[in-house]
């Protein structure tokens, strides 16, 4: 056991100081390469703003191999990107009219709960019709709002070589972090009775965590709540129909924890919060308050759940 809580922290503090400005050389490295193909640049962009994410889940999928946790480290770093928004908008009021990003959210948060509830297994080549949803849902976002050709390069007080060298080695650490994490997480589950809580409040907060560096950063933050918003997109539209993908005997839907189907509720719940931050900017600091308290409430109720 204290040998995969050393594997635990080390790989979160790998992933925590690897991740907090690694979208900076991300952007550095996308403007530089000049990708031709909107598609490709818009996926290319987005994986790599939430690459910690992206590599813990798709960890998950190939080391773990249960959608219980997959899904769970789905829908907890959802709600904890939501936490960060929350923390962000409690420091500072910030004006967003981001709405059709988080609809995208609602949509695809709702039809998880719809096939979560009522255990749906209706599919095609055993991958669910929600899961097939959320894809198309994903490609039509990336269609709607492409990432620009013309790229704004980021003003790094440090020369391209050193850009380069920062950017791929901040990647491979990311990529060894995420793997240490989640075997570690493997260990654990065999001392945890309900897997999908490894995924929801472990994983997926460690995940996140680079995030939580925008709420003390001075000055504009590294990741803005329209990142954090799309990391959210690619985390259920993409991630969600890869872990579907990827679990061959059956549709996922028909046999996962029914308290995923409350994590999915909890997250519109947050989502519609968001909303209401954006209309009612009077009341944004009361309203992110909320999401905050509705989290920490979530956590203390399904760790005495299990």
């Amino acid at each position: 056991m204290p040998k995969c809580w050393i594997q635990l922290i080390t790989g979160s503090l790998v992933i925590f100081f690897a991740g907090r400005k690694y979208p900076l050389y991300a952007d550095f490295f996308i403007s530089q390469i000049k990708i031709k193909s909107p598609f490709l640049r818009t996926i290319t962009c987005h994986i790599l703003h939430a690459l910690p994410e992206f590599c813990v889940i798709l960890s998950t999928i190939s080391i773990i191999k249960q959608p219980d946790v997959g899904l769970g480290t789905v829908l907890g770093a959802t709600l904890f990107n939501f936490v960060i928004i929350g923390g962000i908008l409690l420091k500072n009021q910030e004006k967003d009219k981001d709405f059709l990003s988080v609809l995208f959210i609602i949509t695809f948060l709702s039809l998880l709960a719809f096939s979560l509830g009522l255990k749906i297994s209706l599919g095609f080549l055993k991958v669910g019709l929600a899961s097939m949803l959320m894809l198309a849902g994903y490609v039509m976002y990336i269609r709607l709002f492409p990432v620009s050709e013309t790229l704004e390069s980021p003003k790094l007080e440090i020369t391209h070589s050193v850009a380069y060298v920062r950017f791929i080695l901040a990647t491979f650490l990311i990529f060894i972090g995420a793997g240490q994490v989640v075997y570690a997480a493997k260990v654990m589950l065999k001392y945890v009775p309900s897997s999908y809580l490894i995924g929801s409040f472990l994983l997926a907060p460690i995940a996140c965590c680079p995030k939580l560096s925008s709420l003390w950063s001075k000055g504009k933050p590294v990741f803005d709540l329209k990142m954090i918003l799309e990391t959210n997109i690619l985390v259920l539209g993409l991630l969600g129909f890869l872990i579907d993908f990827f679990y061959y005997p059956s549709v996922i839907f028909g046999h996962t924890n029914h308290n995923l189907f409350y994590l999915a509720l909890e997250g519109l719940l947050l989502s519609f919060l968001y909303l209401g931050t954006i209309k009612w900017f009077t009341y944004q600091k009361f309203l992110s308050s909320i999401m905050l308290l509705v989290y920490i409430g979530s956590v203390l109720c399904f760790i005495s759940l299990r």
